[in-house]
């Protein structure tokens, strides 16, 4: 089975929090998972920001993976070379930047 679409967002109303799909590939927004804001065990606000980075985590996965493939790629390989090196390099600050990092 698959996880559901990405890309993921958070979304705070009242006291329930949900992730939910905001993929075009998908009917509707379904919930991902849901939490409740009140729960004392943290506050409000880092339930939120554990919330978004969840999201943030999730919606890079697939861009960190294929960008670390093409790094071990190239610069694991015999035939390295500039270029090479810096269109690995240009992923990998890209996904850095989708990440927030």
């Amino acid at each position: 089975m698959e996880h559901t679409p990405l890309p993921w967002a958070a979304d705070y109303k009242g006291t329930i929090g949900h992730i939910k799909s905001v993929s075009p590939d998908v009917e509707g927004t379904p919930t991902v998972c849901r939490y409740d804001v009140t729960t004392p065990s943290l506050s409000e606000s880092e339930k939120m920001a554990n919330a978004d980075f969840i999201v943030r985590a999730c919606n890079s996965h697939d861009d960190l993976v294929r960008a670390l493939k093409v790094m071990l790629a190239e610069f694991c390989g015999d035939d390295q070379n500039q270029y090479a090196q810096a269109s690995a390099e240009g992923q990998a600050r890209g996904v850095l930047s989708r990440a927030g990092e």
